[in-house]
This record gives structure tokens, C-alpha cells and sequence, in this order.
């Protein structure tokens, strides 16, 4: 188990995480979306030791992970910008990583080579952006760590190999899932395989779905009235997290059912409308004040 305490990390003078506490529970997916630019990557780096946060702890199996270096080897970050050596194969980075990494497995390392199609022995400095991004996923996978992060991976392939990805993740025997936490933009890949997706924005986690209470975590409704509604009579709702008002016509974005909240309000008609998780991620950044237009 991977816990987070009041993590504070700043960039350049800019406070990036602003006092995070959360929990990665083993053998788990968790999805992490957010604006660009907003601090994926560097939450993902602090969680794998390349970035020291100012303060705050992360702990593995209620170890400090900054101190107990032996928990290194444990947790692999796959980078969204992936850099080897030179005129290097695949081939040779097996045999470098086998090396430093007693965990390396030669059947994980075969089976991806063959599930992404690629030449082991072509030099990776010949592949596209795409197929970098394969060679990384091949290696990262191959180290069997307990913890991976994966950060925008799944953004740089192709549909019919981030659907095998998808398949090759989910398809694992269940004492050899590691906890994963991807980063990415593609809110629908992370619906299918994430148990929990967070939003991360101005530096604080928000958890906006999970399997254990189904996707999507909001309810929207279109209410229509008799008369003008104003914002004001709209705002007593403590479950409120975004509206568009038009005088007599509201939509309506809660974090819970709607019940008889407006009831005295008397609406002519109130229809709920489903919801995508890509939804849910507009409503409730939207709800935040970001992206409004000028």
C-alpha cells in the first residue's frame, strides 16, 4: 500500500501540490486526469523518489520510501517522454536492466514483445514516437514491479495497442497485479480499467468515480420552470457543483440525488441526464472556475 501525508511540492516558486494526502491500495488501478500543465508528472515523480517533496512523507507498507532505499526497485514510473541510450535495442536494454533488477522476468519481456509486434533488435532510435512509447511499456512491465506509473502512456499508442495493453492489464493473475496509477488524457481508457479516477486541480486531489459506487459519481438534471429563476434560490443546495441557468430553464450538476430540494421552487418538469466520466471531469472543473469564457 502506497500512502501519501501531506505532500507539499513546489516548482520554480510555484506550489504545485498543496498538502495531498491519499491512499493506493494494493493490487488497485487509479486514474489521474487533470488540466494541462496542472502537476501529474510531478505527482508521479514524487511517488517514485525522483522528486523530494518540501514536505511531507511517502510511505510503502508504511515504510518511508525516501529512506529505505530498498523500496527503489519496487516502484517503476514510466515516463511521458521516454529517453535510451544512445543506438540501443531493446535487446540491450534487457540485459542492462537484468543487471540492476533481480525481478526482471523473461517471460513478461517475450510475451509484450510479441503482444506490441516489435523488433528487439532494431535500434530504438529508428522508432516512431508511438513505438518509444512501446519499448518503455515492454521494459517498465518486464522489471514486474509492485507499484508502476504510467504517465500519459496510454496517449501515445495506437487504439488497437493501448487496447491490447488494456487487455494485457486487466488479463493478469490476480497475485501478480501491482498497484498502478496512470496519468492520462483519455478519460475513456481509464473508465474501463481504473477502480478509482482522481482529478487533480490548483494543487488538491478530488476522487470523482469509482467502481464501488458505479461511474459517474455526479447526477445531472434539466429543470424547467413557470417564472424566471434567479442563481441565488439555486445556491441553498449543499450538493451544488455546477449550473447553467437561462432564466426559466436550469441544468443542474449534483454530487448527490436531487430529491425534493426544489421543490418549492415548483419546476414544470425535471429530467435527469446521464452522464460520461468525460463529463463529470468538464462539470466538475467547470464548477472550479476553470476554462470559464471571457
Amino acid at each position: 500500500m502506497i500512502e501519501l501525508v501531506n505532500i507539499h511540492k513546489q516548482l520554480d516558486g510555484q506550489e504545485i501540490l498543496k498538502d495531498l494526502s491519499f491512499t493506493l491500495e494494493d493490487g488497485k488501478f487509479y486514474g489521474l486526469v487533470g488540466p494541462n500543465g496542472i502537476g501529474k508528472s510531478t505527482l508521479l515523480r514524487v511517488i517514485s523518489g525522483i522528486l523530494i517533496p518540501e514536505q511531507g512523507t511517502v510511505l510503502i507498507d508504511d515504510k518511508d520510501f525516501s529512506t529505505d532505499h530498498r523500496l527503489k526497485k519496487d516502484v517503476i514510473y514510466v515516463s511521458d517522454d521516454p529517453y535510451f541510450f544512445g543506438m540501443s535495442t531493446l535487446k540491450e536494454l534487457r540485459q542492462f536492466y537484468h543487471i540492476f533488477y533481480t525481478s526482471f522476468s523473461e517471460t513478461i519481456y517475450y510475451r509484450l514483445i510479441n503482444l506490441f509486434q516489435v523488433n528487439e533488435k532494431a535500434p530504438l532510435s529508428s522508432f516512431s514516437k508511438g513505438m518509444k512509447r512501446q519499448a518503455s511499456l515492454i521494459i517498465g512491465l518486464s522489471l514486474d514491479p509492485k507499484v508502476l506509473l504510467l504517465d500519459e502512456t496510454f496517449d501515445g499508442l495506437d487504439p488497437v495497442m493501448r487496447m491490447n495493453l488494456l487487455q494485457y492489464l486487466k488479463n493478469q493473475d490476480k497475485e501478480k497485479i501491482p498497484t498502478v496509477f496512470i496519468a492520462s488524457h483519455g478519460i475513456r481508457d481509464l473508465e474501463d480499467i481504473c477502480d478509482y479516477i482522481y482529478l487533480l486541480y490548483e494543487g488538491k486531489i478530488t476522487d470523482i468515480g469509482n467502481k464501488n459506487r458505479s461511474f459517474p459519481s455526479l447526477h445531472a438534471y434539466r429543470i424547467s420552470f413557470n417564472k424566471a429563476i434567479h442563481l441565488k434560490e439555486i445556491e441553498i443546495l449543499s450538493s451544488f457543483v455546477y449550473c447553467e441557468l437561462n432564466e426559466k430553464e436550469l441544468f443542474l450538476v449534483l454530487n448527490k440525488e436531487i430529491g425534493t430540494s426544489l421543490d418549492e421552487l415548483k419546476p414544470l418538469s425535471c429530467e435527469e441526464e446521464k452522464l460520461t466520466m468525460e463529463d463529470v471531469f468538464i462539470y466538475t472543473l467547470k464548477g472550479k472556475g476553470y476554462g470559464k469564457l471571457i
